[in-house]
């Protein structure tokens, strides 16, 4: 008992903290999460970005300027725990709006009146211990569909 309370408290020290959000500007997103290690695509089609925050790889992807897609994956290949799936959902949290289950998702919702969601999200897999947990707004599903293009560690050694 006293290890799982142990455990428990550990994984929250070292959960991230702060606000993610998408529809940010890349400068608000660099502000938060430093410069980017990688960066993929253009202004016109999509850039793609990814970054080291804290024990995790957060690839971004901006539309228009700003960020529509929040992919989080760790940063050691490790699956994440329930505990990071919950802060990372609580990060991308707006005013007035509520995460709820809907078509074996994640949506955010207004709280009051419900209706379309303005973001999915999804674990991969849909696993209490997944890989990934995948952010992304209403938007970029419509224009993309809901298969994401990046490619998220599997945890498996390739050969």
């Amino acid at each position: 008992m006293n290890r799982i309370i142990l455990i428990g408290l550990l994984a929250i020290a070292f959960v991230p903290t702060g606000k993610a959000g998408l529809w940010e500007s890349r400068a608000v997103v660099e502000a938060r999460y430093g410069k980017p290690l990688r960066v993929e695509g253009n202004e016109n089609q999509g850039t793609v970005c990814t970054y080291n925050f804290q024990r995790f790889h957060v690839v971004v992807t901006f539309l228009n300027g700003q960020s529509q897609s929040e992919l989080y994956y760790r940063s050691d290949n490790k699956r994440l725990v329930p505990v990071e799936v919950l802060k990372l959902q609580s990060m991308n949290l707006r005013e007035n709006y509520v995460w709820t289950v809907g078509n074996g998702m994640f949506v955010l919702v207004d709280a009051q009146r419900r209706g379309k969601p303005i973001a999915i999200a999804a674990r991969f897999p849909d696993t209490t211990y997944p890989w990934s947990f995948h952010i992304c707004t209403a938007e970029l599903v419509k224009r993309f569909g809901i298969t994401p293009k990046v490619k998220a560690p599997t945890g498996q050694k390739q050969s």
